[in-house]
């Protein structure tokens, strides 16, 4: 220990084989043991940004599949609003919900024994990835009185 003027003591590490005390301190951890431990968070953390990547894919899939849901009870009440019952066959038509430009096909069949007709509505995204046919993101069928 050192005596300051004032006769007041100071307290200071003892010097390490003759180089000052910043130079030969412990404490903390090397350049390299950094390193490490980033690499292991960073493999920690590829997971759960994958997991995260892949939710929103799904958000993305839920978010289409309900505007297409919303445009096929569109086109079932509208057909069951008509004046007079559809034609039996096939309709097809295009229709904008939310932005999304989406395709339906609508097939109406009349029933001869219940006197009613089913329209079965298939909807798909306009512009399909997959082109293997009438990709559906929703099929939705109303019934209707078939009339004379």
């Amino acid at each position: 220990m050192q005596r300051n003027p004032d006769h007041k003591t100071i307290n200071r590490p003892p010097f390490c084989g003759g180089q000052g005390y910043l130079l030969c301190q412990e404490d903390g951890f090397s350049l390299l043991e950094l390193l490490v431990a980033l690499a292991i968070l960073s493999l920690a953390a590829i997971p759960l940004m994958a997991g995260q990547s892949d939710s929103l894919k799904q958000a993305a899939k839920l978010q289409e599949k309900t505007l297409a849901q919303m445009v096929a009870e569109n086109v079932v009440v509208r057909l069951r609003n008509q004046p007079s019952p559809p034609a039996a066959g096939q309709i097809t038509g295009t229709e904008i919900q939310a932005g999304v430009t989406f395709q339906w096909q609508a097939t109406i069949a009349r029933q001869q024994s219940s006197g009613l007709m089913t329209m079965t509505v298939r909807v798909r995204a306009e512009n399909p990835v997959n082109l293997k046919g009438f990709q559906t993101l929703v099929q939705l069928t109303g019934f209707r009185k078939a009339g004379q």
